[in-house]
Order: C-alpha cells, then structure tokens, then sequence
C-alpha cells in the first residue's frame, strides 16, 4: 500500500509539470485552438483518471473523474494566460485531496493518533514518576542531614559535662533541624512528686526575636500540658486548637501561632521543656515534631549525665552527713588560695570526749551532734571562708584574708556557743565543748602541710591544758 501512495504522489508531480510546461507553451504561441485544448484535456485527465481509480477504486472514483471533466472542461474553454495557476492549484488540490480520502489511509492516521496518545500518556507518566522520585530523593537527603547533625549532637552531648554547655551546644543546633522557629526556648525544672503543677525553673535558656523579659519566665498552659501528659505537643495555629481555650491563649505575654514542643525525659522523668515558637500559623510539620523527639531524648540524656557528674562531684566534695567539704577539696584549691590572699588562719577544731558520747548514746546519737556542730560552724563563717570535715570529730576552718586577731575571736565565739547549746539524746540534755588550734599563713609556716601539723600541735596543747579552749603561738 505503501508504493501504491507514492506511485500516486508521483503522478501528480509529473502531471503537474506537463500541465505546466504545456499550458505555458500555448500562452507564448497565443489563443489555442480547439484541438490544443482537446490535447490538454487528455494530458489533464489522463493522470487523474488513473489516480483517483488507483486511489478509490471504486464506482466513486469514476463518478468523482467525471465531475472533474465537467469542471476542468469549463476552465479550458475559458482559459486564459491568468487561468494558468488556478487551473494547477485544481489540478494538484484534487490528487492530494483523493490520496487523503483513502479509507485505509485515514485509518492508519486514526492508528497514528492512537499511538501518539497513548506515547503521551506515558512520557507524562514517565514525567510524574521522575518528578516523584526527585521529590523523594530531596526528602531522604533533607532528612540524612538532619539525622547526621543528630548524630554530631549526641557526640557533643555525651562528651560535655556542665549545664551551661550543653544548652549551649542545643540553642546553637536546634536551628539547623528545625530552622522555621522564630523563638526557641529550653527549661530545666526542679520538680517533687506530686508538684507537677508548680515546678521551679532551675535553668532558663531561649533565643526570642524582640528580646524576652523576666515576667516572662513563668511556665504557661502548654508547659503544664506536657507536664501533665509527659507528651510532646503540635499546634498549627494556637488560636483554633481544641485543646486550650480562646480565653487562656489570649493572656499570653507573646505573639505566636506555631508551636512545637516537647519534654525532656530521663529515667521516666521529666527534667525540663523544649520548645519552638513561630509567628505564622501551620509553621511546623509532623516530621519536624519527630526530629524534635529525637532531639528532645538526647538533650534528655545529656543533661541526666551531667547531673550525675554534678552529683558525683558533690559526693567527691562534701561530706555526706555533715555537708561540709571534704579535704581533697581543700588541698585541690590551697595553690589558688594562695595566690589570691596574703594571709590565711587555719582553725583546727575537736569535740571533746566525743567517744563518751557515742558510747553512752550510740552512733546514730554521736551523728546528730556532729551535724549541729557543722551547722553551728557554717553560721558563723562569713564571706569565702569555708570548713572542712578533717577527720572523724575534727573540723579545719579555712578563714581567707584573715589575720591572727580575727581568727582568735572567731574561735572564741565557736566555742563559746558550743559550750552553750543543749543537746537532747535520748530525751536527755547534755553539753558539748570543743578545743581548737590555731594557725596563720605565711608567719607560722609557707606550705600546707607544715601548716596543718602546727594547727594540730595547739589544738593537742588546748586539750593537754583541760580541754573547752583555744591554743595558739603567743598564748600566756
């Protein structure tokens, strides 16, 4: 079929041109005869008679030749040199318009059409899906980066020991996951069982635009929420959620739509609150509040652990029963110490007969008297002084910048009121006193250690002499 429709398309050209070579030949030469024109109908219509049989093939086809005649014999009898290119336009409309009236051709073009339509159809599918895939592609990589700065987080987190630090260290990343926040705040809270209502704020850290005053730091209806849900929270506009009334909204200090926040929980408590806030409703997603999770679990944990260094550090600090510094801390801070004061007294001080006591009323009773005895000390230190359960029933008394003058009447006044207080064991009043040496740096010695042993020669010499006194270099 193919060759017949090129054999056709090859008719008309070469009918064409001898039309045209023809007709021009009789326009040069002048008015053609009867005879010329009988010789163009035949070069004419020979060739089309053949095509439109060869095109249709049928009944049709003859009919449409002889309408053909009837038109192009009227042309002829009328032709003139300005007929010319009507006449060829005709002549070559009528073969192209017989070549597409072919049922079989028009078929195949439906065919075509089909095939186009269906190609499109899938190079728009093909489209989409790669638009999909893009679209994912830019998903999984936002969220690796996410994920890998949670990664870098938790490595700061585990590796960081102070409070300050790591909230630091939070305030600067949190950004970098979520950077739709216009405000960012973090509370670490005090909080007893039973309390959950009226937490104290421990630490307080945020990045506010405009600024964020002190009135401010009272924890609002959305803290107490999570506290009392121990829940994470999402709210696209804080002004139509359910959950809180319009009234409670309303009397917020600050402008915000978006919020998204949640607790900190280590060891099934709650240690505190982080939260974003940003000015436009719907700012924050679903996946924004999952990557605040995983946040919110590593601050959680990061400042667990810096709690229980913290502890540890109090325990390596201070004496359990009495609250005083042990000596390690003494010694650790003597070099600072110092450097930073001219003078120093050392007081050393022992309760006297203190194994009576716990002889005659146990330990538990023996206990009790010493932590009066600390509290006793503790009141009447003032400025950087502080004191040092030494030894069992001794106390070292660190007195900074101060003479031999001041430390003596501090003794005075410790044991005077010692030897006053009452203490009830066992419903039974009883009194205690306590002996003390004294010591004064740089006169009576350079180093610590040379220091501490002349503090426990006059404290000895105080109890050699009767006990309930003070002894020190230059005493009558």
């Amino acid at each position: 079929m193919n060759r017949i429709n090129l054999s056709n398309g090859l008719i008309i050209m070469f009918s064409s041109l001898l039309i045209f070579f023809y007709l021009e030949n009789l326009v040069s030469s002048g008015e053609p005869d009867w005879g010329d024109k009988a010789s163009a109908l035949f070069i004419l219509f020979i060739p089309l008679t053949a095509f439109t049989i060869f095109t249709l093939g049928n009944l049709s086809g003859f009919l449409y030749f002889l309408y053909l005649i009837f038109i192009n014999h009227r042309f002829i009898q009328t032709y003139r040199t300005y007929s010319f290119l009507p006449l060829l336009g005709i002549t070559l409309s009528v073969g192209i318009l017989s070549a597409l009236a072919e049922r079989k051709f028009l078929l195949r073009i439906k065919g075509y059409k089909k095939n186009l339509l269906n190609l499109k159809e899938k190079i728009d599918s093909y489209v989409q899906e790669r638009e999909e895939k893009t679209r994912i592609q830019s998903l999984l990589t936002q969220r690796f980066e996410r994920f890998s700065r949670l990664k870098f987080m938790a490595e700061e987190f585990s590796t960081t020991l102070e409070i300050s630090r790591i909230i630091q260290s939070a305030e600067e990343r949190i950004p970098e996951i979520i950077p739709r926040a216009d405000n960012f705040l973090i509370y670490l809270l005090e909080t007893e069982k039973g309390e959950m209502e009226s937490p104290r704020i421990t630490y307080f850290r945020a990045r506010v635009k405009g600024g964020l005053e002190n009135k401010e730091l009272q924890l609002d209806i959305f803290d107490r929420w999570i506290l009392r849900s121990y829940d994470k929270l999402l709210i696209s506009d804080v002004k139509k959620d359910f959950r809180f009334s319009k009234e409670t909204v309303e009397e917020l200090q600050r402008e915000f739509r978006s919020l998204l926040a949640s607790p900190l929980i280590a060891k099934g408590k709650i240690l505190g609150v982080v939260r974003l806030e940003s000015s436009p409703p719907g700012s924050f997603t679903p996946d924004d509040l999952r990557m605040l999770d995983l946040f919110s679990d590593l601050l959680a944990v990061g400042v667990e652990n810096a709690y229980l260094y913290q502890r540890t550090e109090e325990l390596a600090k201070y004496d359990g029963l009495t609250g005083l510094f042990l000596p390690r801390y003494f010694y650790t801070r003597w070099e600072e110490i110092v450097a930073r004061f001219s003078r120093i007294s050392l007081l050393m001080l022992d309760l006297d007969h203190f194994k009576g006591y716990n002889d005659r009323y146990g330990h538990i009773a023996g206990d009790i008297m010493l932590k009066k005895i600390a509290q006793l000390i503790l009141n009447n230190l003032s400025g950087e002084d502080f004191a040092v359960r030494y030894g069992g029933e001794e106390f070292l008394l660190v007195l900074l910048g101060k003479g031999k003058e001041e430390a003596i009447a501090l003794a005075e006044e410790i044991r005077g009121k010692v030897a006053q207080e009452v203490f009830f064991l066992r419903r039974e009043a009883t009194h205690l006193t306590v002996s003390i040496g004294i010591v004064t740096y740089p006169y009576e010695g350079k180093t610590r250690e040379e220091l501490i042993h002349k503090a426990d020669a006059w404290l000895y010499l105080a109890k050699a002499k009767g006990r309930n006194r003070i002894a020190y270099a230059g005493i009558k």
